[in-house]
């Protein structure tokens, strides 16, 4: 594959990711769309998840953006961070 066709995919990805990213945060903030995450199986009080859904999603947000800059820093869009290029 070409650098560009890799890059593009990378860039892909990571919009991919943080769009679920953006999802779970809003879901973290209490927005009413309980029904449409965890396969529909979260207790919801209108439409809102519990604190311990509202937690993991929140969670879920870290690990999402985390994944996201570890795809771009693979591929040379973002610096590689403190611990330098041998770790990712």
């Amino acid at each position: 594959m070409s650098g560009s066709v890799i890059r593009a995919s990378a860039v892909l990805a990571a919009a991919l990711l943080t769009a679920v990213a953006a999802f779970q945060l809003a879901l973290a903030a209490g927005a009413p769309w309980g029904e449409m995450s965890y396969g529909g199986r979260a207790v919801t009080s209108g439409g809102v998840l519990s604190a311990s859904y509202r937690l993991a999603s929140a969670g879920a947000v870290v690990v999402l953006l985390l994944a996201a800059a570890l795809i771009l820093a693979r591929v040379g869009l973002l610096p590689p961070g403190p611990a330098g290029p041998g770790f990712l």
